[in-house]
């Protein structure tokens, strides 16, 4: 049986009892331009051949050697490659010319590795990913505001209503710093007009109520403590 796990591409591999010291290496297979298999390797030496008994990884086809090819995996997901005087031999990256029997190179990124004249490519990965940005996502543009919500910002309310409300308030300061409040708002020139507030009129109305009503039960205002 074979010691690699195998799977279609993006399909992880079942978590090990021990959590690795590095992402996992692989080979992505590719038959033409088509990804038809995942091989992910595991730490320790491998051989690759016809002989299905022998070999962790089986390469049915013909021209390959029973024991084709051997892979060293070290702790790190770093891997080695090495030909065992296979007949047909082993070529890195499309070179026409086979690695030496016995020599042991390492694999790059990316690496493309054929055997004999089996017509798969296996894409050496080696698992490491770039660290993610920490950088935060740019904010995105705002919509710009229509004439609606252009009015809606400015006045925070219907305009008649925000100007009865800007009128009231200047009411309240008096008539001098009332028109200045109007004026530095900028709601005079839009008609707004100092008026007394409703709530500040109908207060002096009941204070006034009292107090006659007071000074007719003959001085209960001060009895009442509010004199």
């Amino acid at each position: 049986m074979s010691r690699f796990d195998r799977g279609p591409a993006g399909t992880p591999a079942a978590a090990p009892e021990a959590a690795p010291q590095a992402a996992r290496p692989r080979f992505d297979v590719y038959d033409g331009d088509a990804l038809v298999d995942t091989i992910r390797l595991t730490e320790g030496s491998h051989c690759l051949g016809r002989d299905t008994d022998a070999c962790d990884l089986p390469l049915e086809h013909a021209s390959c050697s029973r024991r084709h090819a051997r892979l060293a995996v070290d702790a790190r997901g770093g891997v080695l490659i090495e030909d065992l005087g296979s007949a047909q031999g082993t070529f890195l990256d499309g070179a026409s010319t086979p690695l030496a029997a016995l020599e042991r190179v390492r694999l790059k990124e990316g690496a493309s590795v054929t055997f004999a004249a089996l017509p798969r490519r296996y894409v050496y990965r080696s698992g490491a990913q770039a660290p993610a940005s920490t950088a935060p996502a740019p904010a995105p543009a705002a919509a710009p505001l229509d004439a609606d919500a252009k009015r809606k910002k400015l006045w925070g309310a219907p305009k008649k209503d925000a100007l009865e409300k800007w009128g009231e308030a200047a009411g309240s300061l008096g008539g001098a710093r009332g028109d200045k409040f109007l004026k530095l708002l900028g709601g005079a020139k839009h008609g707004a007009t100092a008026k007394k507030r409703k709530a500040d009129s109908k207060g002096e109305d009941d204070l006034e109520r009292q107090y006659e009503s007071a000074r007719r039960r003959g001085g209960a205002w001060n009895r009442q403590g509010l004199g």
